[in-house]
């Protein structure tokens, strides 16, 4: 394993390098330092990690790298598992994440919608009035959008959202940061309706 990562630190495709020498150094960390040295790339993502084993003596796990975190996560959502390299680096500069406890309102029904929301950690609960009063409940698991009909509509929020454990981590994206990629990406904008509809 070690030898193909290794040789994938040399494509270049600055995601595959971040991924390969994230890796590299949960295995085999004084190999990680090593070759963390011969990587002649400045960006950001893979700059977080070189940064990170120059001036670490041990292995540490994904979130404490939250660029490559945040492209994981989009990465292995539902939504945004086919969008391309550099739209996915390119969010995740844009997002954030957020945490709650267990019983916390995420959103309330009625709210603007503002960001985009993937459940990267814990349990969330969608909770939603329908017109004869009856109250659904959806459960949700890690990958899955929060609010991503009423993101694209432009609508108000139809459900109350509430974290179900402690803690629970939303990747937020600004609403405005999403419209703004799709005016300019035509084929992210015709993705995105496909998945959609």
């Amino acid at each position: 394993v070690i030898n193909i990562l290794v040789v994938l630190l040399n494509e270049s495709n600055p995601l595959i390098q971040s991924a390969t020498l994230y890796i590299l150094q949960r295995l085999d960390f004084p190999l990680s330092r090593y070759w963390s040295t011969k990587i002649g790339s400045n960006h950001p993502l893979i700059q977080e990690i070189v940064d990170f084993i120059n001036n670490s003596n041990q292995s540490a796990d994904l979130s404490h790298f939250p660029i490559l975190e945040r492209v994981v996560y989009l990465f292995n959502s539902d939504f945004f598992h086919s969008f391309e390299n550099e739209t996915l680096i390119e969010l995740s500069n844009r997002s954030y994440v957020k945490s709650f406890q267990e019983s916390d309102q995420i959103t309330e029904a009625g709210d603007t919608c503002r960001e985009l929301l993937v459940l990267i950690e814990g349990k969330a609960q969608i909770q939603m009035k329908r017109a004869n009063q009856i109250e659904e409940v959806f459960n949700l698991l890690p990958g899955k959008m929060l609010d991503e009909l009423e993101v694209l509509t432009h609508t108000h929020l139809a459900g109350t959202i509430v974290a179900q454990s402690t803690p629970t981590r939303i990747l937020a994206i600004p609403v405005e940061a999403f419209d703004d990629l799709l005016d300019r990406d035509r084929h992210l904008a015709r993705k995105v309706l496909e998945l959609e509809s």
